[in-house]
């Protein structure tokens, strides 16, 4: 697959940023990953903030600098190209309940 297919660019504070679609070993290895950081692991429900730099080319930096507002279009993007990834943790929340 072209990466040209499992990217895509968009532009959030006036720079640009790639949003990757995920392969399954990132997939894993996110959901291997545990937060004690309340504000990363709550402050969206389907992402951490620290998820943001496997999806896109932003760094943990840049995401700090970011307004929710901003982050919420980046995880827009995200959400377009990674809807199995999405629709995995709507079940698994759909599970738990």
């Amino acid at each position: 697959m072209s990466d040209l297919v499992s990217a895509k660019v968009i532009t959030v504070a006036e720079r640009e940023v790639v949003v990757r679609e995920l392969k399954v070993a990132d997939v894993r290895q996110m959901l291997a990953c545990v937060s004690d950081d309340a504000v990363d692991s709550l402050l969206f429900e389907d992402l951490r903030l620290s998820d943001f730099p496997r999806m896109t080319s932003l760094t943990l930096e840049d995401v700090e600098q970011l307004r929710p507002s901003q982050l919420q279009y980046v995880l827009g993007a995200c959400r377009e190209m990674n809807p199995d990834f999405f629709e995995m943790l709507g079940r698994a929340k759909a599970a738990t309940v």
